[in-house]
Parts: structure tokens; sequence; C-alpha cells
């Protein structure tokens, strides 16, 4: 995770900053699975009660990841009432992803994919609540997500052309654009859409600036660099990476991808 965006850690390690994790090595294995060093040993003090130290600081952080779980099913459940559902429908659409056995084992492991994925459905939420009418509180909130989910995981930053393409959109519909189309179809309402595109879409980067600065001058500081892509060069090196699938081998794999979508 050395090449991820921190937001995720940051606030975990927030969370378990005061307790005494000095009994690491006691507790935590590694042995040499496909040349990489990953963790598939467990410790007999997993099982104390209470738990205390690092088996403490775990038990924490799965939880926290949990909380993230909790928050991305509110916003699926939220996301079907603004779809026209019923709440006792909207349950039952939270309850299918919530009880998928995949979505379980990710919201209870400490790693920022719950964190981004959370933030995608932020992004669907909103994305259901935009009326032709949103202002620019709707944008600054758009671009707020876009924002948080880069921070946490790099493959956040898939929302951003989400967020252009629902611009694009809320232009094209907005109601002064609308009345120029049906009053002159054409070049007049175009301009009027491009206009509020740019508009909006400025203060969406804006938002989204602000909120990342801190991460940027941080790295700038300590790599010298706004994205630390050296840095993350050098964590892709250690990782091993091998040489991305060619499309026979990505085909053949994807029946086990598929799997995946239900359980490990």
């Amino acid at each position: 995770e050395a090449s991820q965006t921190p937001l995720y850690y940051i606030l975990g390690a927030l969370l378990v900053s005061g307790i005494d994790q000095s009994d690491l090595t006691s507790v935590y294995f590694l042995g040499p699975v496909s040349g990489l060093p990953v963790q598939y040993d467990h410790a007999s003090d997993e099982m104390a009660f209470p738990p205390a130290g690092t088996i403490l600081a775990v038990r924490l952080l799965r939880l926290y990841s949990l909380a993230w779980g909790a928050v991305l099913l509110w916003f699926i459940g939220a996301t079907l009432v603004e779809a026209g559902f019923r709440e006792n429908s909207a349950v039952i659409g939270m309850a299918i992803i919530g009880l998928n056995p995949r979505f379980i084992h990710n919201a209870a492991t400490i790693t920022n994919d719950v964190a981004v994925t959370c933030m995608g459905a932020a992004m669907v939420w909103l994305l259901a609540r935009r009326k032709p009418d949103s202002g620019l509180r709707w944008v600054w909130s758009v671009g707020a997500v876009c924002a948080v989910a880069f921070l946490c995981k790099l493959n956040g930053l898939v929302l951003l052309p989400v967020a252009a393409f629902a611009l694009a959109l809320g232009a094209w519909n907005a109601p002064g654009v609308r009345s120029a189309r049906s009053a002159s179809p054409g070049r007049v309402a175009l301009q009027k859409a491009l206009r509020r595109f740019v508009r909006d879409g400025l203060h969406l980067l804006v938002a989204f600036t602000l909120i990342i600065t801190p991460y940027l001058l941080v790295n700038m500081a300590q790599y010298g660099q706004l994205l630390a892509i050296d840095q993350i060069a050098r964590a892709n090196a250690t990782d091993a990476r091998h040489t991305p699938l060619g499309l026979w081998e990505a085909a053949g794999a994807f029946p086990t991808a598929v799997s995946h979508l239900w359980v490990d």
C-alpha cells in the first residue's frame, strides 16, 4: 500500500495511535508466497480476551473498516429511495449487498478498498439527487466526494470523468438551456449549455483542488514531487509487479474474477 494515497490509513492510524503495539513481531507472521511477503499464519494471542496491544489495534481497525462499509450501505439504501423505491425495497437492496460474503470480507479487512468504494456509492447517491435546478452546492459536493475518493485510493480518480459527464448532462438539461432549446434550438442553446458546463466544471475543480492540496504539499516537501511518482515506482518495484496480462490471459482469468465478486 506504499503507492496508495493515505487518507484511509491516516484516519486508522489516529484511531489506534494511543495503543502500545510493541508486540507486533510476536503476533504477526510473514511467509513467502509467490515471492511476496504476505501474512499467512495466526497467533494464539488472537483469541485472548480482552484483546490488547497489536491485537486490540487490529480489532479496532476492523471495526473502523466496517464503519466505512456501514456508510456505504446507507448510501445504497438512500440511492434506491431517491430512485423511487419504497423503504422496504431499499432495505432489501442493502441486504443483497451487505450479506454478500465478498462485501463482508472487504469491509472487515484493513484496506482502503472499502473507503474508495464508499465514495463511489456517495457519488451515485449524489447523481440520484441531481435535479435540473441543482446549484453550485451540489457541484461542490461532487468535487468533495471526488477528492476524498482520490485521497483514499488512486483509482478514486475514476470518479472525475463520471462527474464531468454528469455536469455535461446537467448543463444540457438546465432550465435556461431547455427554454433556449425550445425557443431557438441550435447554437444559442449549445452556447448556454457550454457556459454552464465550464462554470460548474471550474467550481468542481476548485473544490477538488482545495481538498487535496495539503496532500500535494506534503508530497512536495518530502519527495520533491506533487504526486510522489518516483516513490510509487519504487514501491511497485519492491512489490515485484509482474508484466500486465495479455488479452488471452485476461480472458482466461475472467471467470475467476467474476466468481470473486461473490466470495474469495
